[in-house]
């Protein structure tokens, strides 16, 4: 499930698909294991340091 959603970048509805589950199910796992929080934690963290770059050049 992590791999898919937070590595693989996929979305809710592509994630349960490939796991053969439904999304409301899916969904139910990403919140009870905030899930959210570490996909886009990441993708905070990739715009600050690409602002970064930005902002050095």
């Amino acid at each position: 499930m992590k791999e898919l959603y937070i590595e693989e970048d996929l979305g809710p509805s592509v994630s349960a698909k490939k796991l053969g589950m439904t999304r409301q199910a899916f969904m139910y796992f990403v919140h009870e294991y905030d899930l959210k929080k570490l996909k886009f934690g990441k993708y905070k963290k990739k715009m600050m340091i690409f602002r970064g770059r930005q902002t050095a050049q």
